[in-house]
């Protein structure tokens, strides 16, 4: 005799009940299946899956009422909370501070933790420091399920989510750097191929017409004349990289030793012949003459 759910009407394995927990599991699978929303018991309102908190013990795996009504019941209660200027006593350091400075909870009349921000912090950080292994075990078995929280949390908080990654990036520019030229040195081919391809779009067009303006206007900045120019170009006649004589086939091109972006002039100091090849290979990085 085939089992049927109960809540969704549809037909369960057999062996669905001889399982520890996964009946539970299945039924909450299959309502996930046939719909992604669910109706609010507070508001009664249909809504997606993305408005409810998550609850483990639920068969749905979703708490009853929307995050709306959840915060709308908070709200109603923040009239007992302190003032964030009202200043509180941290039960770990026995510092006065003011309520601001106090993690919010709202399971306490008061509105806030007990202990101050950084007593908190200092404890999560300790713990975190005696149970890497641990940490380390949990990310790795839930990864995928991690992720996803990471990316829903950056999708609802955008703004704060940038102002992280900035922060982040400051604090670690030596790291992406490297990061950066790793992966460079492992894709070149399809780097380049992928460059190609944008400054061939419009917007990449527009990029390649603001960067060559700019670089005029950085370029009117020096006093190097044609005549030097000239000059420079009899005078030398090999590569100031290499050492390699200028032919027909490597002609002389003109480098800026302090590149123009680096805030290098457009005086006859400042420029040297080099290859082709030289000249692209050094980019805007500081070479020095030896």
């Amino acid at each position: 005799m085939a089992l049927l759910c109960y809540n969704t009407g549809i037909e369960m394995p057999d062996d669905v009940t001889s399982i520890p927990g996964a009946f539970t599991l299945y039924r909450r699978m299959t309502m996930n299946i046939i719909s992604h929303s669910k109706r609010c018991t507070k508001c009664s309102v249909e809504k997606p899956l993305t408005e409810f908190h998550r609850r483990n013990s639920s068969p749905c795996g979703y708490k009853s009422a929307c995050k709306a009504c959840r915060m709308a019941e908070i709200q109603a209660t923040d009239a007992t909370w302190l003032s964030p200027d009202t200043i509180k006593v941290c039960r770990k350091c026995n510092a006065e501070k003011p309520a601001s400075a106090f993690d919010v909870n709202v399971k306490v009349s008061s509105g806030y933790f007990s202990t101050c921000q950084e007593c908190r912090r200092a404890r999560a950080n300790a713990w975190k420091a005696e149970n890497k292994d641990r940490i380390r075990a949990y990310e790795e078995a839930n990864r995928d399920y991690l992720r996803e929280l990471r990316k829903d949390w950056a999708r609802r908080n955008p703004d704060r989510y940038q102002t992280i990654r900035k922060r982040h990036y400051e604090g670690h520019k030596e790291y992406y750097a490297r990061k950066a030229r790793a992966w460079y040195a492992a894709n070149r081919d399809r780097s380049l191929a992928r460059s190609h391809a944008y400054f061939r779009t419009e917007s990449g067009k527009i990029r390649r017409r603001l960067a060559a303006s700019k670089y005029r206007a950085l370029r009117k900045e020096g006093d190097a004349t044609l005549e030097e120019i000239n000059a420079l170009m009899q005078r030398q006649t090999k590569c100031a990289y290499c050492k390699k004589k200028f032919t027909g086939k490597m002609p002389a091109t003109i480098d800026h030793v302090i590149p123009l972006s680096k805030g290098g002039l457009h005086t006859i100091s400042n420029l040297v012949l080099a290859c082709r090849s030289c000249n692209s290979r050094k980019h805007n990085n500081d070479w020095f003459l030896i």
